[in-house]
């Protein structure tokens, strides 16, 4: 049988023992600490230190480009920075979200019931030990600290409407 078609010619050819040589020489070099990094690519618009997808910890470094996103020190980095941001908005008034209100609110007056308790417990003559009392004083000024947050929060989202 005749096949119309060329002969095909194979695209990789084994390298000669010169050029093996200088592919090993080009690895070396390229591979070497000595390297003197000023020659390096230029850094490009993403590597930008006020991008802020660059700086660790902040939402996007984790996930930038070349990265799969499961780097543990930079998904801690960036639950750590997000707790830190959600609680600058919360002591500084600026939480909008409501849902995350009313959990607050919950909080406070959880963090609030020793107190309560115990006052409830001293009225009617059982009266509780001094660290007791200090245990509950020092939970219910956080309590009362986060409910007068989320009650600054309510008036500001109230206010703007």
């Amino acid at each position: 049988m005749n096949c119309p078609c060329p002969p095909q010619r194979h695209a990789s050819r084994t390298p000669a023992v010169g050029q093996l040589t200088i592919i090993l020489l080009m690895k070396e070099f390229i591979m070497s600490k000595n390297r003197n990094p000023s020659k390096s690519k230029k850094k490009s618009n993403d590597d930008r230190q006020d991008n802020s997808s660059s700086l660790p910890g902040w939402p996007g470094y984790r996930t930038r480009q070349g990265r799969s996103g499961y780097d543990p020190i930079d998904s801690r980095a960036e639950a750590g920075h997000m707790a830190g941001t959600i609680l600058q908005k919360l002591f500084t008034g600026q939480v909008r979200n409501r849902f995350v209100l009313f959990l607050l609110s919950v909080l406070g007056l959880f963090l609030i019931t020793p107190l309560v308790v115990v006052i409830s417990e001293a009225r009617n003559g059982n009266l509780f030990p001094w660290n007791a009392w200090l245990f509950a004083l020092l939970i219910a000024i956080v309590g009362t600290a986060i409910l007068v947050n989320v009650v600054r929060n309510l008036l500001r989202i109230i206010r703007s409407q």
